[in-house]
């Protein structure tokens, strides 16, 4: 049962079409965006014990499923993560967002962590201005060992796969999962890598060149698209291709609920 504050908050929410209309056309009389909160989330990486095909990519990663009852991205299929806590230290210190990796990974997955620097940094992401739940999200990822098998651990998630990159994509564009742009952006950025070495390699040609990167609506002749922005630059657009996606690539964003 949702609480008298929760009740009071929806109620005090405006319909998606006018957060959308504030942010596109950047007028904040009706709607201002909530500050996000910092986060942390870890790609896990594997390569598969099962025998493949000749010339099928061994390359598996993590996704858990949330819960429906969850506030933020209910239903979504996601990397295991979560926002900062206080015993973290700093939102502004990265050493912060490391320890809110290693402490949400065992928490969700029961994997511990004990060597940091295995963690590697590839990616940062910012949820919609739109959206009333919002993280400011570091990416890493981490290459398991056989003794690190992750399980669902709480009530977050309820469901848990490993899967190849581009079978989860295929799987995502045939309405089979869902997940949001961020999740997607990742498996782009995996979905050529044979082994998890290749995906290391990947993402640590990444690590130099973080930027936040945030999904974006505009109107364009009235139609509703939504484009790649960077969170710390008042907005301003980011080709796909200058951060390692295809040039095509389009961050679609399920807000279809009016009260999302």
């Amino acid at each position: 049962m949702n609480s008298p504050r929760a009740e009071r908050d929806r109620a005090a929410l405006p319909p998606m079409s006018v957060r959308l209309h504030a942010v596109a056309t950047r007028q904040w009389e009706q709607w201002s965006p909530p500050r996000p909160r910092r986060a942390a989330t870890v790609v896990l990486l594997r390569d598969s014990s099962h025998s493949s095909p000749p010339g099928h990519a061994r390359l598996q990663v993590y996704l858990v499923r949330r819960a429906p009852s969850m506030a933020a991205a209910p239903d979504m299929h996601v990397f295991p993560g979560g926002g900062l806590a206080a015993a973290d230290g700093p939102a502004d210190e990265p050493a912060s967002l490391v320890r809110a990796a290693i402490r949400e990974l065992h928490e969700e997955t029961g994997v511990l962590l004990e060597d940091a620097s295995r963690l590697v940094p590839f990616a940062r992401w910012v949820t919609p201005e739109v959206l009333p739940h919002r993280h400011d999200t570091e990416f890493f990822g981490l290459a398991i060992t056989a003794a690190e098998q992750p399980r669902l651990v709480g009530t977050e998630a309820v469901s848990d796969l490993w899967v190849h990159p581009q079978e989860a994509l295929s799987r995502a564009a045939a309405g089979e999962m869902d997940m949001l742009p961020p999740t997607s952006a990742a498996l782009e950025l995996l979905r050529h890598a044979p082994d998890v070495q290749s995906a290391l390699a990947v993402l640590r040609m990444r690590s130099g060149e973080i930027r936040a990167l945030m999904p974006a609506p505009r109107f364009v002749d009235g139609d509703l698209e939504w484009f790649l922005a960077d969170a710390l630059a008042a907005g301003q657009p980011v080709a796909p291709a200058m951060v390692g996606l295809p040039a095509d690539w389009r961050p679609a964003v399920p807000v279809v609920s009016p009260q999302s």
